[in-house]
């Protein structure tokens, strides 16, 4: 197995996966006055927490082995999936409702949040190994 980043930086990540994850679906099922500190706009704030949900499973995933960009397109239905099971179930919440444009807005932010991750990728594959890389994935 090639790792190309760090075991302590995919484990990181992963971790980081985990925690990001489970305080996403804590913080969209609150009741809807609970979180009234935010300032942004609802759609906003959607589409940035999937971008970086996004972008994180990019990372752990594509940290254990090269991507194809069907690794991409499975990421990106099962975040899509998520995102739609995280609106539907919020329906029983008071102050919540479930939104086709909030659903749009999620998977506006998954497509860019994968988009981010390919391109930093490549800029990555580029690098020296000298300059933070664990280990170019032409070198076996």
């Amino acid at each position: 197995m090639i790792l190309l980043i760090s075991r302590l930086v995919a484990r990181l990540v992963t971790v980081a996966l985990a925690v990001y994850w489970i305080l996403l679906i804590l913080g969209t099922h609150l009741p809807g006055t609970s979180a009234g500190t935010v300032r942004l706009p609802d759609k906003w704030l959607h589409f940035t927490a999937y971008a970086g949900l996004a972008f994180l499973l990019a990372t752990t995933v594509t940290a254990y082995r090269r991507p194809r960009w069907s690794t991409y397109a499975w990421m990106a239905a099962v975040l899509l999936i998520c995102a739609a099971l995280d609106e539907i179930s919020q329906r029983p919440i008071p102050g919540r409702h479930a939104d086709l444009a909030d659903w749009l807005a999620d998977a506006r932010g998954i497509a860019i949040g994968l988009v981010l991750h390919r391109i930093a990728l490549a800029i990555y594959e580029w690098m020296p190994v000298g300059s933070g890389r664990a280990i170019r994935p032409n070198q076996q």
